[in-house]
């Protein structure tokens, strides 16, 4: 396993393990997770710690069955909406995606999709959830641990998603106190064109939506904005692409 993902720690080794184990879904004393299954250790998902975010890594150990252009990943936020990508193939088995528009805390539940030879649509897993939590690089399906809150330590700006963007974007930030928090958008000029977001908040993660609009409701046209966040006395600003 590790000469396949030699970024993995003796933590997350811990938990892949478990998890393939064939009586993870019922551990007792006397078989505890069961017998631990080399196949499916080496095709459970696993992340890595790379740069402003997580990659994902993932092995299928079927390629002859599947169409490997045909991969898909599900996943949602916080329980929300549900965002569907192409995984990157990068050699041999192996398929990777980069999360970078998550906050500390933040609740991911994923899944894969892809077809097979005789073009039937394949889930997996086929009825559950891989999770895993943002701070943390372990990934779940059966067993559970427990739930220990992530307090942030300072305020962060992420980046909005999707990006560019034609229809709608969200855009996260991360207050690690109660503040009073001001999200406004600018044109590459440095005009404003929309107050999107002013109001007191809670410790946490908080999510806007833009759709695009300016103060009068009318569309903006395609280019690059800025949108800038003041919180606790300081100011963070990031840029994103509007398309038509």
């Amino acid at each position: 396993m590790l000469s396949a993902f030699p970024h993995l720690t003796n933590v997350q080794v811990r938990q892949i393990l478990i998890e393939s184990g064939d009586n993870v879904e019922t551990p007792d004393n006397d078989r505890g997770y069961g017998l631990v299954s080399a196949l499916r250790a080496i095709a459970f998902p696993n992340l890595s710690s790379s740069g402003n975010g997580y990659t994902l890594h993932k092995i299928f150990i079927n390629p002859n069955e599947m169409n490997t252009e045909s991969v898909r990943i599900h996943f949602s936020i916080n329980g929300s909406g549900q965002i569907t990508d192409d995984l990157n193939y990068d050699d041999g088995f192996k398929y990777s995606y980069k999360f970078s528009s998550f906050a500390p805390g933040d609740n991911i539940n994923f899944y894969f999709t892809y077809n097979d030879a005789v073009g039937n649509s394949v889930r997996m897993p086929e009825s559950e959830y891989y999770k895993f939590r943002y701070g943390n690089l372990k990934i779940l399906l059966h067993s559970q641990t427990e739930d220990v809150p992530i307090t942030p330590s300072e305020y962060l700006l992420m980046q909005n998603f999707p990006n560019p963007f034609n229809n709608k974007t969200e855009i996260r930030f991360v207050s690690k106190d109660a503040a009073f928090a001001k999200l406004i958008i600018y044109n590459s000029l440095g005009e404003k064109v929309r107050d999107l977001f002013e109001r007191q908040i809670n410790i946490g993660t908080n999510l806007v939506t833009w759709n695009g609009c300016d103060n009068s409701r009318h569309l903006c046209s395609s280019g690059p904005y800025f949108y800038t966040l003041t919180i606790g006395g300081q100011t963070f600003s990031k840029k994103m692409i509007l398309l038509k």
